[in-house]
């Protein structure tokens, strides 16, 4: 519901604070005191356009903002999840639209910054202003569709989620299968091209760590004259050749053995010589043992080059490395394998969406049959109400028509169709040119179908146009009755209306140092005799007649 509304520098109100209750709140005042400009500050909350006239004058920018109690896990909750602005722990959500004079026009969401179209999304859930065309979302032949759904009960709410998820499955099927149809025209033209890949790369058996073992052996070769010249000098030098490391050391040992028996001190340097003998002669051994491996094999350098040619040719086609090569092979194998199997899984895709089609042409055509026996409940019920709210030759019907394609909702368009007088041709809701013949058209429909509505906040302007007597004491009742499923504001002159208030606001004119301001004052028990006393012409029969009204509601 509305909770507050908050307007300033708006037309010609100055700053107004209306806290609005559940129920009926009713607004009432004198022709010119600025009711109208009530609706056009919360039309400001559903996304109208912005008036550069709507700015009081003299002053650069006008501000209206809306507090709003929500019910837990409604709709709003998901567009707000889905635009990434978090909901409020205790429900609350704040709607706030400024109009500035150099048209930089600012949207909030509880005091985040949106775009117009999204918060025209959210403000289009909570408010319907009846009496004018916009923003009446019953005009909407989808979302007639969904209260028609909506009032024929579990029934075909089932059903229409059957058709809704077999329409998944449908787009899904037929999805897959267009890309099938377009992967195996391009893969028959590109199969003799991916054969020949696989066939190059297959056909040089290609191993992971190859290449590296191949430049490493490479290498050696290149050297292999330079090595071998390497070792002979170092074995030469270490234990074969004229005063080698082995034969000093030797010596030093003879020396050192000598001495020790004069200064035991010398003993550790004894052993580290000992031991470096050991090394010097197993290091000679391993450098003789590597040069006679030693060998320059030109036929087996001529195949490296030639392997090591071959796969920076394979690099150059397919990839930056042996592992990019193989990796891209299995893709070229993957893609081979889907190409062949492509016609096999078409045949499959085909028999699935041919079962799928039956299904939901079945189940659709079921739904319709269904809604067609909801909407003839729902016609004599929207009828009946009409009547008594003053349209004694009223004509509404629900119109069907077959949309020639798979929807999520089934088959059908319908259209709430109407027509106030004899003679006349029924038309849609949209095509109804008096507000108040619009305005008793949704609070014949709300009253029935408020309950499945998810916009809980209802707006009536000019309703009281052209009724009178009974009528619009049905009026008021149903207004009344309405209330209490949904919050209600309503203007208007009637004062049967007024009577019915839960809560009664009084909007009049008054001059404030020079300037014309609107005021709102929510009225107290005895005030609402006085309002509804001048709305009944000021007399004292007036008087009695609004108690009489007071205490009847």
């Amino acid at each position: 519901m509305l909770r507050d509304l908050f307007i300033k520098d708006f037309a010609i109100i100055k700053e107004i604070e209306i806290n609005f209750t559940k129920g009926l709140n009713v607004l009432t005042g004198e022709t010119g005191a600025g009711k109208s400009i009530l609706i056009d500050a919360v039309g400001q909350l559903l996304g109208e356009r912005a008036r550069s006239e709507f700015i009081r004058t003299g002053c650069e920018k006008a501000f209206v903002q809306g507090i709003f109690e929500l019910p837990p896990n409604t709709e709003i909750s998901s567009i707000l999840n889905e635009i990434g602005i978090e909901e409020e722990d205790d429900g609350i959500l704040m709607l706030s639209r400024e109009v500035s004079i150099n048209g930089r026009n600012k949207c909030r969401i509880n005091g985040v910054p949106t775009t117009l179209s999204v918060f025209r999304s959210v403000g289009k859930k909570l408010i319907d202003i009846h009496g004018q065309h916009s923003h009446q979302s019953l005009l909407n032949e989808d979302k007639q569709l969904m209260l028609l759904d909506s009032f024929g009960g579990k029934k075909i709410l089932d059903l229409k989620k059957e058709v809704k998820d077999l329409y998944t499955k449908i787009s899904k099927k037929n999805k897959e299968l267009q890309e099938l149809l377009g992967y195996e025209r391009d893969g028959l033209r590109e199969k003799d091209l991916l054969q020949f890949q696989l066939q190059e790369i297959d056909g040089e058996n290609l191993l992971k760590n190859e290449e590296e073992e191949l430049l490493e052996e490479r290498k050696r070769l290149d050297g292999s004259q330079e090595l071998a010249s390497g070792c002979e000098i170092v074995n030469d030098l270490l234990y074969a050749g004229n005063n080698c490391a082995y034969d000093n050391i030797s010596r030093s040992v003879e020396i050192l053995q000598n001495l020790v028996q004069y200064d035991a001190n010398l003993q550790d340097s004894l052993e580290e010589l000992n031991n470096a003998i050991y090394s010097v002669e197993e290091v000679s051994r391993t450098i003789r043992n590597y040069r006679e491996l030693i060998e320059f094999d030109p036929e087996r350098l001529n195949y490296i080059n030639k392997r090591l040619d071959t796969i920076n040719n394979l690099k150059r086609k397919y990839g930056n490395s042996i592992e990019e090569i193989l990796k891209y092979r299995d893709q070229v194998a993957a893609s081979l394998e889907k190409i062949e199997n492509s016609s096999d899984k078409i045949q499959e895709i085909e028999s699935e969406l041919e079962a799928l089609n039956e299904l939901y042409d079945e189940k659709a055509t079921k739904l319709t049959s269904f809604r067609k026996e909801v909407a003839l409940r729902l016609q004599k019920e929207i009828i009946k109400n009409l009547k008594e709210l003053a349209m004694p030759n009223v004509k509404f019907k629900i119109k069907f028509a077959n949309c020639g394609k798979k929807m999520p909702s089934g088959y059908d368009q319908i259209c709430f169709m109407f027509s106030p007088n004899p003679g006349e041709d029924l038309k849609p809701l949209s095509k109804i040119a008096s507000g108040g013949e619009m305005s008793r058209v949704m609070l014949a429909i709300k009253a029935i179908l408020a309950e499945v509505d998810d916009v809980s906040v209802m707006i009536f302007d000019e309703i009281d146009t052209g009724v009178a007597g009974e009528s619009i004491k049905a009026v008021a009742k149903k207004l009344a009755a309405l209330g209490k499923i949904s919050q209600v504001i309503c203007v208007t002159h009637a004062a049967n209306i007024a009577a019915e208030a839960t809560s009664h606001f009084s909007i009049t004119k008054q001059m404030e140092e020079g300037r014309t301001i609107t005021k709102v004052k929510k009225l107290l028990e005895e005030e609402k005799v006085g309002e509804i006393t001048r709305m009944l012409g000021g007399s004292d029969a007036a008087e009695h007649h609004a108690r009489s009204l007071l205490k009847k509601s």
